[in-house]
């Protein structure tokens, strides 16, 4: 449930663990 949470809130440090913290840079 995070992983795609993360990509919704990209602001969110579980992003960190996601591949999309680059995505947000």
């Amino acid at each position: 449930m995070e992983e795609p949470t993360s990509k919704n809130n990209s602001e969110e440090p579980s992003s960190n663990s996601s591949p999309v913290k680059p995505v947000i840079k």
